[in-house]
């Protein structure tokens, strides 16, 4: 990722403008906000997951598992005012019942769109829609079949000290019974620099006759810090509330914006 931000600036001048960085990270609630036209945003993470799956008929047949995903990098690229492209992988390392799987999960083709300007707490409203083909992964990671991922996202701003957002959408897959996911986020300014959140997420079958999916619910909580208006780093920490396996989960990343507008000369 070094060379190919190297790469970027020997043709274009990285100029900073008076926008600030709106990142979607490190909650899982995504921002209704569009990078700015003519702007590559990256998105970089690191997190540690794990926990136990469990068996609710024999306990001794519960399975502990951990996932390290290393570098995921979320790239986000304004196309206009209302519509931005988006790219994201995650390099996975998970071991599960001692055996483990390195690979590259469905990398996500995607787009997010404006629908609606928010003022104050009127929110601002945008759409997401998400494709993991399976082509785009390693051998050892890929899905049966493609997976798409929809989500209404919304913003309302109360204060200059707080924020809510929520998402509410769908993932779908050929497979499976649709599942729907959601999640509520809190945001708190602690100061111009720095600011907190808490959220809680999880996900619910469509067909509660579907055994392959099942209903969960997380919190988690982080941490942000704006060193300049373009560069902000994040630290986060979660756990599942529903206990159905156990979760924990702890995360760090940073985040920066730069222009691709061309020199004059």
């Amino acid at each position: 990722m070094k060379i190919f931000t190297l790469i970027i600036t020997c043709f274009f001048i990285i100029q900073v403008y008076s926008q600030e960085l709106i990142t979607d990270r490190p909650d899982i609630t995504e921002s209704p906000y569009i990078v700015p036209q003519n702007h590559l945003q990256f998105e970089h993470g690191l997190s540690y997951s794990w926990g136990t799956i469990k068996n609710t008929f024999d306990p001794t047949f519960d399975v502990d598992y951990n996932v390290l995903q290393i570098a995921s990098t979320l790239v986000r690229y304004g196309i206009n005012d209302l519509v931005e492209l988006r790219l994201e992988f995650n390099p996975t390392v998970s071991t599960i019942a001692g055996e483990s799987i390195t690979g590259l999960p469905p990398m996500g083709l995607g787009i997010k769109s404006k629908l609606f300007t928010g003022d104050g707490a009127i929110p601002q409203i945008a759409i997401l829609a998400t494709a993991y083909p399976g082509l785009l992964a390693t051998e050892n990671m890929q899905p049966e079949v493609a997976i798409y991922e929809y989500r209404m996202a919304a913003n309302h701003i109360f204060t200059e000290w707080w924020s809510v957002g929520w998402n509410f959408g769908a993932i779908i897959s050929s497979i499976t019974s649709p599942q729907y996911v959601y999640s509520l986020s809190s945001g708190f300014a602690i100061n111009e620099k720095a600011g907190c959140f808490v959220e809680a997420y999880g996900n619910f079958p469509a067909n509660k006759l579907d055994a392959n999916v099942s209903d969960n619910l997380f919190l988690d909580a982080g941490f942000t810090y704006g060193f300049t208006p373009m560069l902000q780093a994040d630290l986060s920490f979660g756990y599942e509330l529903t206990n159905i396996n156990a979760y924990y989960s702890f995360g760090i990343g940073f985040s920066y914006l730069i222009s691709l507008k061309k020199s004059d000369g």
